[in-house]
């Protein structure tokens, strides 16, 4: 199966800025539903406009479920309540699924409580399938006791261990990615994603970098011209033409997420990923 690269993120996005992580290579945003004023929270036009750039969502609901104490029957109900209203509000199609967080290294005698707050989500949710979002463990039990539909793992408190279970692998936080704060994720399965199967609408043009060859020549810090404006868009970094410290640091971040050497170098393996 191939897998989508994705992130997940609190600021609110627009068309253009969407686009910028589509050309970033992000081909899935994960997004908080909840109320439209909320500072975090996605709008009906807001998952219109990531759609219309190419990418797909994944719903996330989540409050304050930092504690055990967060985790009981009546919370889950009302969370199962509001979360179907809210993304009925933007749009997302039925059926497919809303991810409910447990967003702290639950303690095996927290899995208790937090199957029974999953079980009244299971019981007051028709329309949307369930999602969960947590540490190895959390995604483990839930998913041996059949509490959720589809599992999105984060790589925090799971002290290494990756779920074979996981839909969706959060395995970075707090990266700043077309100038956006972002998790970085990886979607292994398509269906725990809505929106466009295929690319954006209307897209912009093709840069001149898609089809420029390998310009025969190592572009490092010091290198200036057309070829260092080139990495700089696609890498994000601002395009004055200077191969600088910053540009290194764009081109190093880039490397690593792509699993190329870090060596903030562009040689050609570099420049025939990026382009």
């Amino acid at each position: 199966m191939d897998v989508m690269s994705g992130i997940d993120c609190a600021t609110k996005l627009t068309e253009q800025s969407a686009r910028r992580l589509k050309s970033q290579g992000v081909d899935a945003v994960g997004r908080y539903i909840g109320p439209a004023e909320s500072w975090k929270t996605i709008t009906r036009g807001e998952a219109e406009a990531i759609q219309r750039a190419g990418c797909r969502i994944f719903s996330i609901w989540e409050t304050r479920p930092t504690r055990r104490a967060y985790f009981t029957e009546e919370q889950g109900k009302k969370d199962a309540e509001k979360a179907t209203r809210y993304a009925g509000q933007i749009g997302q199609p039925d059926a497919s699924p809303i991810f409910f967080t447990v967003d702290y290294n639950a303690a095996p005698d927290d899995l208790g409580v937090i199957r029974a707050y999953f079980l009244a989500i299971r019981s007051r949710s028709q329309k949307y399938r369930i999602g969960v979002y947590g540490s190895f463990r959390v995604i483990e039990d839930l998913r041996s006791k059949g509490l959720a539909d589809f599992y999105y793992q984060t790589y925090a408190w799971s002290f290494g261990r990756e779920s074979r279970h996981a839909d969706i692998y959060q395995y970075q936080n707090s990266r700043m990615l077309a100038g956006i704060s972002v998790d970085l994720d990886r979607v292994r399965n398509p269906s725990a994603v809505w929106g466009p199967a295929k690319s954006a609408v209307n897209p912009p043009a093709v840069s001149p970098a898609a089809v420029v060859p390998y310009p025969g020549h190592l572009i490092r810090r010091g290198s200036r011209g057309r070829d260092v404006v080139r990495i700089q868009n696609a890498v994000g970094a601002v395009p004055d033409g200077i191969f600088g410290p910053k540009t290194e640091q764009a081109v190093l971040a880039y490397q690593r997420r792509h699993g190329l050497v870090a060596d903030g170098i562009v040689g050609p393996v570099t420049w025939h990923v990026l382009f």
